[in-house]
């Protein structure tokens, strides 16, 4: 089998183990969803499963990763003592949380007009046929008025925690009561889904989290396309596809907590899944355009796995694991879930890279080629 068609066919697996990975929680989640309380709790089981599936990921493969990157493409040829992998990783967090904190501030700014535009005085006529407007106070009606003038019920007064049935919300129902269902709040967190602010980060988060994966596939991708042997073709192609099931899980899970239809998790899916595709094609063009020993693109590509490290940082504290466990929570299964997926990752990274003599050569002329699964077979100086 000639090389290139070893590296296309690679390409197709690798696109289809990580679509249908990240779309595989969706499945789950609706049985779970359909088992009520205990449901939830998995549910929330799975959450810190793909937590520790992410601190993995940028303690055991990014970070070595960029630091080796680095080192030869920037820091060694320039003598540079300072930890500048350090600076670039945390600049990655920083960005991250100035993101958020410019969007909140957006969406408080935005609330505040809204908020602003209802204080318009409204007149209501009486039901008893008078023509005398009622009194409204500072030119807004009570959300108590609205409920008693008009024929809309109110919320369930039951408990809405995520310890509710889906029997009680079946119970409610039956009273004129509005039903919430288990997506309609969130697992491990204290509010409710009609928190706009709180969404809204959610979807910021999950989607710089999924910028950032991207970017790592993409550069997954080219040490497929990078590679000069069909064995070490298929070598990298197993190391990808084996851990890209996790991921792919973890991923989906936290797209399905951010967003509201399956639609946009499908989309987000697809493009996650078509940037390790694109690695490979970018990859081969650089073989075949001698552009192997292009040391600006070291350089880049070490600056921006950097970057996205500190992103990994970020959502993986102040995300996903922020909400799930916390001070006044007991649970040792949580602690076992985040270790298991810890672990999973740790035992996945043992699968060995074969290397061939062409292979390691090329490895040591540009450190693109390192893989992202395994540390480099060789010594750079």
């Amino acid at each position: 089998m000639e090389r290139w068609v070893a590296k296309l066919i690679a390409l197709i697996i690798i696109f289809l183990v990580t679509f249908f990975g990240t779309l595989l929680p969706i499945k789950v989640t609706k049985y779970f969803e359909r088992q009520g309380r205990r449901g939830l709790v998995l549910i929330s089981y799975m959450m810190c499963f793909g937590g520790g599936v992410f601190f993995a990921i940028y303690l055991l493969h990014m970070s070595p990763d960029v630091h080796q990157i680095m080192n030869y493409a920037i820091i060694h040829p320039n003598n540079i003592t300072y930890p500048l992998t350090e600076l670039i990783i945390s600049a990655g967090f920083f960005v991250m949380l100035f993101m958020e904190k410019v969007i909140q501030k957006a969406s408080k700014t935005s609330s505040t007009n809204n908020a602003a535009e209802e204080k318009t005085t409204y007149v209501d006529v009486p039901k008893d046929g008078g023509d005398a407007p009622q009194q409204l106070t500072n030119g807004r009606r009570s959300s108590l008025q609205m409920a008693l003038n008009t024929s809309l019920p109110l919320l369930p007064t039951q408990d809405l925690s995520p310890t509710s049935s889906v029997q009680d919300n079946k119970k409610s129902s039956s009273n004129g009561n509005a039903v919430m269902k288990p997506h309609d709040f969130e697992v491990g967190h204290s509010h409710l889904g009609g928190h706009s602010d709180d969404h809204n980060m959610r979807m910021t988060r999950s989607l710089v989290l999924l910028m950032a994966l991207s970017l790592h596939h993409v550069f997954e991708g080219m040490t497929v396309g990078l590679k000069h042997t069909e064995i070490g073709v298929w070598n990298m192609c197993i190391a990808i596809v084996s851990h890209e099931v996790v991921v792919g899980f973890s991923l989906g899970l936290q797209l399905l907590r951010s967003y509201n239809t399956i639609k946009k998790v499908v989309i987000a899916a697809l493009l996650c899944a078509l940037m390790t595709p694109l690695g490979v094609i970018i990859g081969m063009s650089i073989m075949e355009t001698g552009g192997e020993g292009n040391m600006s693109l070291d350089a880049a590509n070490g600056i921006l796995q950097g970057l996205a490290t500190g992103v990994f940082i970020y959502v993986t504290f102040f995300e996903i694991l922020y909400g799930e466990i916390t001070h006044h929570d007991t649970s040792m299964t949580k602690l076992l879930c985040l270790l298991m997926g810890f672990a999973c990752m740790a035992l996945l990274g043992l699968i060995p890279e074969e290397t061939t003599v062409m292979d390691t050569l090329p490895a040591c002329s540009n450190a693109v080629t390192a893989s992202t699964i395994t540390p480099a077979t060789c010594v750079c100086p």
